[in-house]
């Protein structure tokens, strides 16, 4: 049985490996590649090469990099009487939202049921 086993075995391993040659072939330089058939490949690689490079150039900014801008920090002070008020407002607004959507649902409901 073991012999059936190792045959089956050695069978299933040569089967994979011509498969794998079939599936993937050898790889190939598409940037040195003659074949005309990469002629649109070498082209994609080239428009994808020359973004790149566009997108890596520095800016023309202030001369400061990122992280120097992010450092700058202004204090800002709150006025606690300000953000009460503020939080009141917004609470009658959704209140009052709250109190519309009802009636309106209600209205709904009526109209479904008057149909």
């Amino acid at each position: 049985m073991s012999k059936v086993m190792n045959s089956i075995k050695e069978y299933l391993q040569w089967l994979t490996g011509g498969i794998n040659q079939i599936d993937c072939p050898d790889e190939v330089d598409i940037e040195t590649s003659n074949n005309p058939d990469d002629k649109q490949l070498r082209e994609a690689l080239s428009r994808v090469g020359n973004m790149e490079k566009e997108f890596s150039k520095k800016g023309t900014g202030s001369g400061k990099s990122a992280k120097q801008q992010e450092q700058i920090v202004e204090t800002v002070v709150i006025d606690p009487k300000v953000v009460t008020e503020l939080a009141k407002k917004s609470k009658e607004k959704q209140a009052t939202q709250r109190a519309q959507g009802n009636e309106q649902q209600i209205e709904n409901q009526r109209n479904e049921i008057g149909d």
